[in-house]
């Protein structure tokens, strides 16, 4: 055998073949002969062909039951017989399969044939695959896709329903494509207007493998693929038209995708930005103009190419550069056609490429020639503030001489109006108060409207509306404070201004002084002819008030801005005539005190009493030796004398210090009183003992607690030290007792203190329970209560009567 046996170009071989010697020799040759048939027998080894292997039918939804559809021939490469015949027929929908059927001719020709009536309402697309296998082992097959399409019977006027821009679309996949990485984009357009022409996409067939955008198209995978099971898949993408509620007739179309399935490769797909683009283009625009660019990248670094594969949908009104740039290349007329929809493609240049697409949707703008005129420059209106939410102030009103369309005008407010005080109708130019106006925050507004052509807002004009706000005495004066309290002077004189009104008027302050604002004493505890309040709200003293006692004349002001009225209330508070001189509890004070104790030590307390009540006394030291007043200080207010700095000298012999204590109280006229106050320094080494507090001024609230740390009183000698002999003892002051000094020196609340001491002046003594007996110098603590609101205020009278 010299090259290989086909059966199929040659079934069998008839060989001649002749036997002679090898070697000669003398005498007669014999030489004999043979035929030998040889038979080449046939292997299954061509796959079976099908034909037509696509079929894309419309058919009326009334054809008649048994037409035939299509006939296929399925023929065999291998010569033996009986190895080739249709075997099957299969449908996209199993509940389908009753509505046709195959119709054997002969082993090889079958008729595919209607068995029972087609219903365009039920279904108008039927996929269909035909499958012709062979005899042979191994058995191989081949099939034959059929695209059926119902059209439904003339019952309506006719009207176009959408087309696609390609009725066949092929394209490959890797089975290694990620979920949901884009396929293929369908594209389909109706020429019907918005609503009518809005396409909705379906998808049927593959499977479940692949899903569709129903908006865009754009065809997805929605699982993975493997080409070792399935390497090709037949899908069928339906678009109909999304008609508006009005009973228009929904239109539908199919379009067949092939998708091949190849073996996973490692390379990356290019990369086509932007993924999808949206232009609105107008249709005077001129030729050549740039619409667009488009960037293609690879990141294996392969040459790429950037093409406009299918441009049914585009006419050929669109071009593609090298360099991606995509131009306007015929003239648009929106009249003829408003939208454009078509595919960008990114391939590699390799044997088989990958690809990536964008989908351009362009838009035709028709061309708008006007601006809109407002029929006036300016509007003005005069409003009052009360005028109600709601109401219609000014309508403003502009036209615009292009049709259809561009010819429709809309307003908006665009300045003046930041807090959104006004609002406009959109299609009326109705100008309506949206809040409440008040005069006294703001008296004018300055509008800017603009009317714009609806369609597109490229055309624009404006004018000005002025509102005048009309003030109302809506504003009743209003004064700060609305209460006083005041002190009248012993010796005010007639005329003395006892307070001076702060009032004011919103409406006033807004009209710039128009209104002028009264006042009139409504009542003043029958003390009204004493007092006079003048045009600026001074209220003044007339005449004095004879009192030996504290009187508090409680004083009625009307303020009216000659509608609204307001009310301030005046307690004015009258002290009495002084008569009384305040006077010492002592005739005289002497203490006597150690050279070496520190300053700021306690010396003593003077005190006097005033029978005059309302009185405040205060304290002043005085000494014919100016030196000697130095050395001392004096609380002005509670008579505490104390060592202002330390001796420094020692003394051999004591010395006194006679001292002036001055008391005055505050009456008209000043009244006052003296005392002597005999201080006797003494030499430290006489070893007195001395108490020592923590603070000799605390403060604490009314409302301590129980146990409450007040301060500490500490025994020392005048050298500074302690003596486990010495102790300290509350001597004196202690009201109530509502303290208690511990033996460790510590002062605390004993009791409840009560609200009707506001001072305590506790003195402290040390002693010394040894035999030495040493001499003692007491210490004063003055404690001040802090009162706390704990009473509930009430009025002296349970009914009040007056007349407005």
């Amino acid at each position: 055998q010299r090259s290989a046996l086909d059966r199929e170009m040659r079934g069998s071989y008839v060989l001649n073949i002749t036997a002679s010697p090898v070697v000669p020799f003398n005498g007669p040759v014999s030489i004999s002969s043979t035929l030998v048939t040889v038979n080449v027998q046939d292997e299954n080894d061509v796959q079976p062909q099908i034909t037509p292997r696509v079929t894309v039918l419309s058919v009326n939804e009334s054809i008649p039951i048994g037409t035939v559809l299509q006939s296929f021939i399925c023929t065999d490469g291998d010569v033996s017989t009986s190895n080739s015949s249709v075997t099957s027929v299969t449908f996209s929908t199993a509940s389908l399969s009753s509505l046709f059927a195959l119709r054997a001719q002969n082993k090889s020709h079958v008729d595919l044939y209607l068995r029972t009536s087609l219903d365009y309402e039920n279904s108008t697309f039927h996929g269909i695959v035909v499958t012709c296998r062979d005899a042979g082992t191994p058995q191989m097959s081949s099939t034959a896709a059929v695209s059926l399409t119902v059209t439904a019977v003339n019952e309506h006027p006719p009207q176009f329903g959408p087309e696609f821009t390609s009725t066949l679309y092929n394209t490959t996949v890797y089975e290694n494509a990620t979920v949901g990485s884009e396929v293929l984009v369908v594209s389909a357009m109706d020429p019907d207007s918005i609503g009518h022409g809005s396409i909705i996409y379906g998808l049927s067939g593959g499977n479940g493998k692949f899903t569709i955008d129903t908006g865009t198209g754009s065809i997805r995978l929605a699982s993975l693929l493997d080409a070792s099971l399935q390497n090709y898949y037949v899908l069928t993408v339906t678009a109909m038209d999304n008609t508006l509620s009005d009973g228009s007739t929904t239109y539908t179309t199919n379009a067949l995708v092939g998708i091949i399935v190849l073996e996973a490769r490692q390379d990356h797909a290019p990369i086509l930005t932007p993924s999808s683009v949206v232009l609105n283009v107008l249709e005077n625009a001129t030729l050549g103009t740039p619409l667009t660019r488009f960037m293609c990248t690879d990141g294996d670094g392969d040459t790429t190419r950037l093409r406009i594969p299918q441009q049914v949908d585009g006419m050929g009104r669109f071009n593609l550069t090298a360099d991606g740039q995509l131009l306007l290349a015929h003239s648009l007329d929106v009249e003829a056609k408003d939208t454009y929809s078509f595919i960008v493609e990114c391939s590699d240049q390799r044997s088989n490429p990958l690809i990536d697409t964008s989908v351009v949707s362009v838009t035709v703008l028709p061309v708008n020639e006007h601006l809109p005129l407002f029929n006036s420059s300016q509007y003005s209106a005069r409003v009052p503030e009360d005028f109600a939410v709601g109401l219609e102030i000014v309508s403003v009103f502009a036209s615009d001489d292009d049709e259809g369309d561009h010819g429709r005008i809309a307003y908006e407010i665009s300045a003046g109006d930041s807090d959104g005080q006004f609002s406009i109708d959109v299609a009326q130019g109705v100008i309506r108060l949206a809040k409440t106006l008040d005069f006294e925050s703001q008296q004018q507004y300055t509008l800017t409207v603009v009317a714009y052509e609806a369609l597109a807002r490229t055309r624009r004009n404006s004018t000005s509306v002025m509102i005048q706000v009309i003030d109302i005495n809506d504003n009743a004066p209003t004064c700060t404070p609305s209460v006083y309290r005041q002190t009248l002077p012993v010796n005010a004189t007639l005329g003395y201004t006892v307070a001076a009104l702060n009032c004011t008027d919103a409406d006033l302050a807004a009209m710039g002084g128009m209104l002028n604002l009264k006042y009139s004493v409504a009542a003043a505890d029958g003390q009204s002819a004493n007092f006079n309040i003048t045009t600026d709200g001074k209220l003044q003293l007339l005449r004095p008030i004879a009192t030996t006692t504290i009187q508090i004349i409680t004083i009625h002001v009307n303020i009216s801005d000659g509608e609204m009225q307001t009310r301030v209330v005046l307690f004015i508070t009258v002290p009495g005539l002084a008569d009384s001189t305040p006077m010492f509890l002592q005739p005289v004070y002497i203490t006597n005190v150690s050279d070496i104790v520190p300053a700021d030590i306690f010396i003593t307390q003077v005190q006097a009493r005033d029978a005059d009540p309302g009185q405040v006394i205060t304290y002043s030291l005085s000494s014919l030796n100016p030196t000697d007043v130095q050395l001392f200080t004096i609380n002005p207010s509670d008579g505490v004398i104390t060592l202002a700095r330390k001796f420094n000298t020692s003394l051999s012999t004591p010395r006194v210090y006679t001292l002036m204590a001055v008391v005055r109280d505050n009456g008209f006229p000043v009244r006052s009183s003296t005392v002597s106050v005999v201080i006797t320094v003494y030499r430290g080494d006489e070893q007195q003992v001395i108490a020592r507090p923590s603070s000799s001024r605390i403060t604490i609230s009314e409302d301590a607690q129980l146990n409450t740390l007040v301060a500490s009183v500490m025994c020392i000698d005048d050298r500074g030290l302690q003596d486990g002999n010495f102790f300290a003892s509350l001597t004196s002051g202690n009201i109530f007792s509502t303290f208690q000094l511990l033996a460790n020196g510590s002062l605390s609340v004993a009791r409840q203190i009560n609200d009707s001491v506001l001072s305590y002046t506790l003195q402290f003594t040390c002693f010394d329970r040894s035999a030495l007996g040493r001499q003692t110098i007491s210490a004063i603590i003055v404690v001040t209560v802090t009162p706390v609101n704990t009473h509930t205020p009430e009025f002296d009278l349970d009914q009040y009567r007056d007349t407005v």
